[in-house]
């Protein structure tokens, strides 16, 4: 499902370079006249704000091969925007659902998205499908494959006794994100703690450099 947020995302920035056709021949201001004007997503109008046309062209051969193939370079600027937005922008509004989200109907779980997921656009419709579809767990492993292929911390795991807070989780994705931006914590409720926070980093469990963070944080 990912791959077709991938593939909504490359429709939308070509249909809009097809209208604007003179686009990468402007000045950044001009740039942001024309991005000002269109119904992209933010983070696609940040993308196009600082991509050449000849950059976006690799980046576009790159993300194709991708699709076939899975594999794709650390240099492809789109893929990180579309990873950014998911692994933290999405992930935000994910860590908002109730906690019985994943027991509920399905339409019952379209109603709560398209609460969370505001305006009637082509990606909002396309994310309240595929999280509509899919339980949470899933989503996680998903999103978290594709930050990987950018992250320097491969793997970020937080245990805790009981479920956090959002507001919890957000202090915590929200440090990660100051550390490595392509980073995505992984919550884990792990009864037999007695409390706090257990942080595991790429398979090592959590060293004094994180002791200031933990010590701040309240279960």
């Amino acid at each position: 499902m990912i791959d077709k947020i991938i593939l909504l995302c490359l429709s939308l920035l070509l249909k809009f370079l097809d209208e604007n056709s003179d686009f990468f021949e402007g000045t950044k201001s001009d740039k942001k006249s024309f991005i000002s004007d269109s119904k992209l997503p933010t983070f696609l109008k940040m993308y196009l704000l600082e991509v050449k046309q000849d950059k976006f062209l690799s980046d576009l051969k790159d993300t194709t091969k991708y699709l076939k193939t899975s594999v794709v370079s650390s240099n492809n600027s789109f893929m990180k925007s579309v990873s950014l937005f998911l692994s933290y922008s999405l992930s935000v509004k994910i860590d908002s659902l109730p906690l019985n989200y994943d027991l509920e109907s399905l339409d019952n779980r379209k109603v709560t998205l398209e609460k969370l997921i505001s305006g009637k656009t082509d990606l909002g419709e396309i994310l309240v499908e595929y999280l509509s579809n899919s339980n949470l767990q899933v989503i996680s492993k998903q999103i978290q494959s594709l930050a990987n292929k950018f992250a320097d911390k491969k793997s970020v795991v937080v245990q805790s006794a009981n479920v956090l807070s959002y507001d919890l989780k957000q202090n915590v994705r929200e440090y990660f994100h100051k550390l490595d931006k392509f980073c995505y914590p992984v919550f884990s409720v792990q009864p037999k703690l007695l409390g706090g926070l257990r942080i595991i980093v790429d398979g090592k469990s959590i060293d004094s450099s994180y002791a200031s963070m933990i010590n701040n944080l309240k279960v």
